[in-house]
């Protein structure tokens, strides 16, 4: 994956592009923090033993993260490369959020882009 900076009049965002060809942009910021999460997440995966610390270890890493901020760590760790432990880690975040949700509730944050023909087939 290579990434190529672009700046906007009041963020920084790098522009990912994916071995498909694929191309992502992200907050710079974010990207950083998503590297250093997953640095921060993978040496203490490395270098702890007990699996049942690196549990409580896990959830107090995830417990009060944003629904914002869960979705651009796992974008960014994702396209970064990150450690696999921590975009499952933040997956299963998701799932326990969203759990006994009906989809109406899970999108109601999700702008509604469809045209009316297309709202017409979705129904």
């Amino acid at each position: 994956m290579s990434s190529s900076p672009s700046t906007s009049s009041s963020t920084r965002v790098l522009t990912l592009r994916a071995s498909t060809g694929e191309r992502f942009t992200i907050e710079a910021a974010a990207a950083a923090a998503a590297r250093f999460s997953s640095l921060e997440n993978g040496k203490k995966h490395d270098d702890e033993d007990d699996e049942e610390e690196l549990r409580k270890w896990d959830a107090g890493f995830i417990r009060d993260l944003a629904p914002v901020v869960i979705h651009k760590l796992i974008t960014a760790s994702d396209y970064l490369g990150g450690r696999d432990e921590l975009v499952y880690l933040l997956a299963g975040k998701v799932a326990d959020m969203i759990k006994g949700k009906t989809s109406e509730q899970i999108m109601f944050r999700i702008a509604n882009d469809f045209t009316p023909e297309e709202e017409e087939i979705r129904r």
